[in-house]
This record gives structure tokens, sequence and C-alpha cells, in this order.
């Protein structure tokens, strides 16, 4: 095992992402701290409990995005370069091989939290934090973190393919999440109320402790920004708490080492690249092949090879169908939660769907152009008469295809949740259908931004992590410099007794974000094509 930690050690000390990764964890926490600070989420309260919750809440966050990432192709791309059978010709064994990759990255996870120390402990210096609140937090995300990487290793022993290992990885870590939030609810709630009492079974009373938890975190509440930096302990922690999150480290570590267990069972099965047998062929055709209008599909596909050759190899493959497939069956699970949820907690259901989407159209327009320039395939397309705009165009409207139906739905939700409750009697008078408010029209305008300045940063320098981050984070630059300028505004009132000259907010915040979006698209689509133009991509390796 040694051998294995001192080449992952090498390699991860000569990468630039490492040190960048310690850049990352601090302004991710800073640039919202700062922003509460100067809009007083506090409410003129002395002490930091409420920053102290909120940036927590962000650093659980960063880890449930990070973690599956970050170990999602430490096995798959050693399989890929060939390498992962020169490992076994060694005296090494799987589980020595899982767990020194595994180990490095967990190192990772650890410099991602320790980066992020300096700016937890500015609410400690504020006041009302003791040094169990601490402890508490310290123990319930290295929890998380466990659970976020190991979702991504037992992604990273399933296959080989770059696309793949990072759609399961997240997939896992989606299953993570409710391992640990259920770990949560059974550490923190009294096992009267999980096995219910009177006329509520026990899943009953277990899905409801959950969703009280959720309202009380503030992350459904309709309260926006502040709702983030609610406290909601309510006072300093004590033993008990701790001692709660000490048993779900326990028992989320025991589940990663079992996590870890399994996938070097996977490995020693799977390593070597047999051909698929003969059941697994029919099994896969099953469930791939189309059998309801195949006739039509076949006429369809010839006619988008005809029309746009880059367009016909996006929509090809079954594993592309299927990501659209679970991209809107989770848009209609947000409908369905959105339906039945009331007012109060509604708009906490529209943000999350909304924040899922961009983040799913991120991570397949900055990923798009990743495996063509690896595999050299993007070299063979420019000597063919396609043109840069013909590649461009083929790869925007392919992703395009495979986001329209769940951008409809939750861009109509307000819409078809006033119908719905409108029918059923749940709700006022008839809405009136013709209307969509502002902020759902720029939610669609960004969507279409996100996916061509996503397209853009695919064909750039940087490294998949740093370009997914500005793709997904590019909407929120107008609420921040609005946030600013609000602040500016209340300094400028108090100091001089008037507001400055023409300062309407919220104006300011629709004309910002229209105008960026409409620049994050001519420039994603400018950029693809020059890079295109003069053959300026490298893959990361080269790069």
């Amino acid at each position: 095992m040694w051998p294995v930690l001192q080449r992952e050690l090498r390699e991860l000390a000569r990468q630039p992402g490492s040190y960048w990764l310690r850049v990352l964890a601090a302004v991710a926490l800073m640039v919202p701290l700062a922003l509460a600070w100067v809009t007083d989420v506090n409410a003129g309260r002395s002490g930091g409990r409420g920053y102290f919750m909120g940036l927590h809440r962000i650093l659980l966050v960063g880890i449930w995005i990070l973690g599956p990432v970050l170990t999602a192709d430490c096995l798959s791309r050693e399989r890929r370069e060939g390498t992962l059978g020169l490992l076994f010709l060694t005296p090494l064994r799987p589980y020595q091989v899982v767990i020194g990759k595994a180990f490095v990255q967990t190192l990772r996870g650890l410099i991602f939290l320790l980066a992020a120390s300096p700016v937890l402990v500015i609410p400690v210096v504020l006041g009302g934090v003791v040094w169990w609140d601490a402890v508490r937090m310290f123990l319930l995300e290295l929890a998380a973190l466990g659970l976020a990487l190991v979702a991504g290793l037992l992604a990273s022993c399933l296959t080989e393919s770059w696309w793949r290992s990072r759609i399961l990885a997240l997939c896992f870590a989606v299953g993570g999440a409710v391992v640990f939030l259920g770990l949560y609810v059974t550490w923190t709630v009294p096992l009267p109320v999980i096995w219910g009492s009177g006329e509520r079974s026990g899943w009953e009373a277990w899905l409801g402790a959950a969703e009280s938890l959720m309202i009380r975190q503030g992350l459904i509440l309709n309260l926006g920004f502040r709702g983030l930096w609610m406290d909601t302990l309510l006072g300093p922690a004590g033993w008990p708490a701790v001692r709660s999150a000490l048993g779900i480290w326990l028992a989320s570590w025991t589940l990663v080492a079992a996590a870890v267990g399994i996938a070097s069972l996977v490995l020693a099965r799977s390593w070597q690249a047999n051909p698929p047998s003969a059941r697994q062929v029919r099994i896969a055709r099953w469930f791939t092949e189309v059998r309801i209008g195949e006739s039509w599909w076949r006429r369809r596909q010839s006619r988008i090879l005809e029309s746009n050759p880059i367009l016909w190899l996006q929509s090809r493959t079954w594993s592309t169908r299927v990501g659209g497939w679970v991209l809107l069956g989770m848009a209609l699970s947000v409908a369905g939660l959105a339906l039945e949820a009331q007012r109060g907690t509604v708009e906490g259901y529209y943000f999350l769907g909304h924040l899922m989407l961009l983040g799913g159209v991120a991570f397949a327009a900055t990923a798009s152009f990743r495996i063509e320039r690896e595999s050299g395939a993007l070299e063979l397309w420019l000597v063919t008469p396609l043109t840069s705009a013909n590649i461009v165009r083929g790869r925007i409207l392919g992703l395009a295809s495979r986001f329209l139906w769940p951008t409809l739905i939750l861009w109509l939700l307000p819409q078809i949740r006033f119908i719905w409750r409108w029918y059923w009697g749940m709700q006022g008078p008839r809405p009136n259908l013709l209307y969509v408010p502002a902020f759902d029209w720029m939610f669609g305008l960004w969507v279409v931004a996100t996916l061509m300045f996503g397209v853009g940063l695919a064909l750039s320098r940087f490294n998949f992590l740093t370009a997914f981050a500005l793709a997904w984070v590019a909407h929120h630059v107008p609420f921040v410099i609005t946030a600013v300028g609000d602040w500016l505004n209340d300094e400028w009132l108090v100091q001089y007794q008037k507001s400055l000259p023409g300062w309407p907010s919220d104006g300011f915040v629709m004309a910002m974000g229209v105008a960026l979006a409409v620049g994050c698209s001519v420039w994603g689509w400018w950029y693809a094509c020059r890079q295109l133009d003069r053959r300026r991509f490298l893959s990361e390796g080269r790069g």
C-alpha cells in the first residue's frame, strides 16, 4: 500500500488544483460572510452564532458537491490509461489499491476543511460560540466528508468512463445525503418520536421529524439568504449534542469502511477488460433499444445526421437518453413536492429546483468536449467539412434537447401549482395563467446562458472543477453586486442623509442579470468558435 500512497501523494503535490482548492474553500466562505455582514442578517444581535451556523451550512453543501468529484475518477482513470493491470502485477492487493486511493483523496478533503478553518474562527471571535459547538460541527462535517468521498469511490470502481463516473458519483452522493439525514434524525430525535405514537406509524413519524428538521434548518423556509444564517439550536451546544454527533460520525465511517470493502471486491472482479457475456448483452439491448416507434426514431435520427452530425453524436447513445430521463424525473420530483407544499415552504422548493437544474446544465456543458479533447476526436472533427460554428451549434442543440422538458416544468411550476390547487379546491380565485414573473423569465434566460457559457469554458484551459464552478455561480453575480450596492446605499444614507442617486435595486438586479446572461451567452459562442478555429484547445494533462 505504501507505494500507492507515495505515488498518489507525489501526483497530488504536482497538481495545481491542490493549491487552488485551498483558495476555493476560503473564498466560498468569505464572500457569503461578507454579504451577510453588510446586509446585517443578524438583525442587530451581538454575537456570532448565526454566522457560525451559516458558514458551517455552506461548508456542508460544499462537501457534498466537492467530495464525490474528488474520488469519482481515481480508479476509472487507471482503467482508461491501462495502468490498473500494472498495479496488480505487483504484490498489491485490490483493497490496498482502494485504500491508498481513498486515503489520498480523504487528505484532499481534509485540506479543504483546514483551509476553511480561519474563516470559521471569525464567528467565534464575535462571541456566543462555545467549543462544544465547534466539536459538534467538526464531527458532522467529517461524517459528511466520508460519505461524500465514498460515493465517488463506488462510482469510480464501476466504470471506466469519465462521464459516467461523474454521473454515478452525484447519484450516489444524493443517496449518501439521504443516509446522512437519516442518521442525523435518528441520533438527534428521541426514539419515541421515531417509532411513532398513537395513529402515526414509525415511518410517518420519521418523515415528519425529517421535514421538521429541514424546516428548522432554514433550508426550505421562505426566508431566502437570511434563512441560511438562522440559529436553530437556540443556545450553545452541550455534551448531549456532541454525543449525538459522535454517534453519527461513528455510524458514517462504519458505512465508509463497508463501502471500501465493497469497492475492493468489485475492483477485484472487474479490473480486467473482459467482453460482456451474452446474457449481459441481451439485458443491455432489452433496456437500451428503442421498441416503440422504432421506424419513426430511425427516420428522425437520419434527419439529424444529415443536418448536423455533432447533434447526432450527442443523442445517439443510450446513456445520453437515460441522462435526459433522469433529469426529467428530478424535475417531476421537485414539482410533486411543490404541489403539496404550503405557501411558506414552496419558494424553497422553487429555489432548490432552479439550483439543481442550473448545476446540471453547468456540469453537462463544461464536460461536453472533455472526452473528445482527450481522445483526439476533436482534431478529427476539424479536418472534416464541418465548420467550427457547426460543431458548437450541434453540441449546444444536443445539450439543449436534454434539458428542454425539465426547464419547461420548473419554469411553469408556479402556474402548474396554481392550476393543481385550484382544481382540488385548495386555492382561492382562478389565477392569471398568462402571467410569468420577471424572475422566472430571468431563470429561463440563465439556463441558456449557463449552457453557452459552459460550452465556452469546456474549450478553455481551466480544469473541470474551475470551469464547473464558474458556470454554476455566474448567475449569482447580479445578486452579489446588488447586495454590495444596497450596503453602499445604506452607508451613504447614514453619512449624508440621502440615498445614492438613482439607485433602484429591484430594477438593477433584473437589468444586470439580463445583461450578464446575454454577455455570457455571446462570449461562450464566440470563445468556443475561436478556440476551434485556432486549434487552441489542449487536454488538462497537456495544459
